[in-house]
Order: structure tokens, then sequence, then C-alpha cells
């Protein structure tokens, strides 16, 4: 629920960007085209941010349980088998970031300023 002049954040994976995008494009789930979801958000109002992030870890361990929670166990193991020893996912693991802000005119359509 937002009320009028609220803006609204959608936070997802950058698809096209850094090498959690290489990782999500092995997903079994994959196929999701960067183009459609961008050019969704963007007929709606929204306006695209690239914000630079990254997986930190205390050590390998938690890296390779989150990846595998992410991934499943079998692809999960093929990442972690060509990542390394880091314990890290390193930048350029971006997120998107849309930006959104409702008008108090209903139906209106405004592109947030930088």
């Amino acid at each position: 629920m937002l009320r009028s002049g609220g803006t609204a954040f959608i936070i997802d994976n950058d698809l096209r960007h850094g090498q959690f995008a290489d990782w999500l494009k092995r997903h079994p789930f994959a196929g999701v085209d960067p183009d459609v979801v961008e050019g969704f958000w963007s007929a709606q109002g929204y306006q695209l941010v690239r914000i630079l992030s990254e997986w930190r870890f205390d050590n390998r361990a938690d890296l390779e349980a989150v990846v595998r929670l992410e991934f499943g166990e079998a692809l999960g193991n093929d990442l972690l088998r060509s990542h390394g020893i880091e314990r890290r996912v390193p930048p350029r693991a971006v997120l998107a970031a849309l930006l959104g802000t409702f008008l108090k005119e209903v139906g209106a359509r405004h592109s947030l300023a930088r």
C-alpha cells in the first residue's frame, strides 16, 4: 500500500552483468529475457538504476550453503567448483533497482529525476 506521492522500489537481479548474472543463466528457470523485464517496468513508468553489490561471507562454508540454497545441490556444486576458494561473489554482481513515483493524479506517469 502506498499513499499518493509515495515511491516504490523494486529490487531484482541484474540479468546482464556480473558473475551472478552468468550463474543465473545456468539456472533451470533461466530463459527470462532482460529486454522484456526491463521493457515491462519502463512501460509502467519506472526508471532503471544499476547498483553494484556483492555477496561476502565470513567463511567458505556459508558461501557454499547460500549458493546451494539459491541454485540447488547439483548446479550449486558446479558453480562452487568453478568459483575457486574465494568467500565472496565479486563486484558486478549487480542488482537492478527499478524506481517509480506514484503521482497524486491517478494514471499519471512520472520518470524520476536524478
